[in-house]
């Protein structure tokens, strides 16, 4: 059954106002991509041309075919002009306006407009010629940006113009069964325009997926712009703290130097050589937040070890209470350290991770019980599976 050329033209406006339709409405969510924009324009110039071609009985036929084929020649310079911003190129209007200038010219010609053939074979060329040079204006922009879609993108332009020189060929040799102002009917005719409209099909949906691998590209820069920005940022952050925790422990070493030597010196009395043990002790605190910043660049680094040792747990966690045993007394709170009888008196773990968890420790209220983090993650002993490790905070009677 023949495809009569009524419902081709109908078949080609549905098609070009719907890819129209959707180029603008991608156009509308991604405005970094103005040749979307020309490409909709095409098409919907593409819709206009069919919309009117179908049309030539109610509007005349003279003005019809010339309405219609220079909306068919903008819409190729549409498209030419979309592909070049595509690619990177600047269009110019006489590219843009090349395919309607000829096609004028052509009816200025005496005899053109009265013969079918020699306007099918000027429509069919001038489509040719523009599916070919867009062709190229993709491949230089294959050259800047490769694209998966690129190569399908130029093989169904190629096809489609020649398609198009197979017919203006065949309007000149075969010729039509109908003649003048009538549309073009022949068997060869509905055939090769049948397969014109296919790849156009095709190369619209191209450009779509041409878009959207350019807008997922445009994305994973941002991204890696982002991730790029963060990383920078995060190695700052990691060289600042290492250099201000070393600007730190230098006085800090002196401090503790010093508080050293007055909690040994005889000639000072008891009270202040407990005052200066104190000290000491709170200014090794100090210094192990401080180790603790430069720990944390370590983590960052992913260069942070653990020295498992045996640990006497009562000495470290009676020195944890002394740390906060003058908060307690401000406080008018006694703290009393009891251990459970089933604590073994020794653990194998990393003295100074098992400090930093002892600091996290905090401060309960009246006759409160905290069960103690010792035992998350860095003691490793089977007599016992849970942390029986108490710490009573009451206020004296």
């Amino acid at each position: 059954m023949q495809l009569l050329s009524p419902t081709r033209t109908a078949l080609a406006f549905a098609l070009a106002a719907v890819f129209a339709w959707l180029f603008f409405l991608i156009w509308q969510r991604d405005r970094a991509q103005p040749a979307l924009a020309w490409w909709g324009a095409a098409h919907a110039a593409w819709a206009i041309a069919m919309l009117v071609l179908t049309f030539r009985g109610p509007i005349p036929p003279g003005l019809s075919i010339l309405l219609g084929n220079i909306a068919i020649g903008l819409g190729y310079g549409l498209l030419w002009g979309g592909a070049r911003l595509f690619s990177g190129l600047r269009p110019h209007w006489w590219g843009i306006l090349a395919g309607v200038l000829l096609w004028v010219a052509g009816c200025l010609t005496p005899g053109f407009f009265d013969s079918l053939s020699m306007r099918v074979a000027l429509s069919s060329s001038t489509i040719a010629v523009y599916s070919l040079v867009v062709a190229l204006v993709f491949r230089a922009g294959m050259r800047r940006q490769r694209l998966p879609s690129h190569r399908a993108t130029i093989g169904v332009l190629v096809a489609h113009g020649l398609v198009h020189a197979i017919r203006a060929t065949g309007a000149i040799t075969l010729g039509f069964d109908t003649s003048g102002t009538a549309a073009p009917e022949a068997s060869w005719n509905a055939v090769v325009a049948v397969l014109a409209i296919t790849l156009l099909a095709c190369f619209a949906g191209l450009l779509i997926a041409l878009a959207g691998e350019r807008g997922a590209l445009a994305s994973n820069a941002v991204l890696a712009a982002a991730r790029d920005a963060e990383a920078r940022t995060s190695r700052e952050k990691s060289r600042f703290l290492a250099r201000m925790s070393h600007e730190l422990r230098t006085p800090l070493n002196g401090v503790l130097g010093m508080a050293q030597a007055l909690a040994q010196d005889p000639s000072l009395g008891p009270k202040q050589r407990e005052r200066a043990a104190t000290l000491e002790h709170a200014g090794r605190h100090l210094l192990a937040i401080v180790n603790d910043v430069l720990d944390l660049t370590r983590i960052e680094a992913g260069r942070l070890e653990l020295l498992p040792q045996p640990v006497r747990l009562r000495e470290g966690l009676s020195e944890a209470l002394e740390m906060v045993r003058a908060a307690a007394v401000e406080k008018r709170m006694a703290l009393q350290l009891e251990l459970a009888p089933e604590l073994p008196e020794a653990v194998l773990a990393d003295p100074v991770r098992l400090r930093q968890i002892r600091k996290r420790g905090k401060t309960c209220g009246e006759g409160a019980v905290c069960p103690s983090q010792v035992a998350a993650g860095l003691i490793r002993s089977g007599a016992w599976s849970r942390p029986p490790i108490l710490t009573r905070c009451r206020r004296p009677s």
